[in-house]
């Protein structure tokens, strides 16, 4: 599979931090095996389907910045469902449903002290499912 994340950080400043914003994108191939066993002896139900396409574009946006021993950074991505997907195939490279995920994360970095501390925080909503 190939992926692809286009960014694009602007020189200006914002709110003290750096800006990022970017969409992924890639184009890949998936194949999926299934194996039944069933309690009839020596009965197996097979099944194998490959697919190959583009995949779900994954938009982001970020803003990092530091203070001295203070490190900060938040973020906003998600899923725009328009990947290689159907329902009824085993094998998908789309997900066929948004998502979105934010979060943040602060370090303190006391280099000369040698003490470090990171902490982070995300949250995920998935809207709907596939059809």
């Amino acid at each position: 599979m190939f992926l692809a994340q286009p960014t694009y950080a602007p020189e200006t400043k914002v709110l003290g931090g750096q800006l990022a914003l970017g969409v992924g994108f890639g184009y890949g191939r998936n194949t999926t095996d299934a194996d039944i066993p069933v309690s009839l002896p020596g009965t197996e139900f097979s099944r194998s389907e490959a697919v190959s396409g583009f995949t779900d574009l994954y938009p982001v946006a970020s803003l990092a910045g530091n203070s001295g021993v203070h490190n900060w950074m938040t973020y906003v991505t998600g899923d725009i469902p328009v990947g290689a997907y159907d329902s009824k195939r085993l094998a998908n490279i789309g997900i066929w449903h948004g998502a979105m995920d934010a979060g943040g994360a602060y370090t303190y970095l006391n280099q000369q002290a040698g003490r470090e501390f990171s902490a982070v925080l995300g949250f995920t909503y998935n809207f709907g499912s596939a059809p």
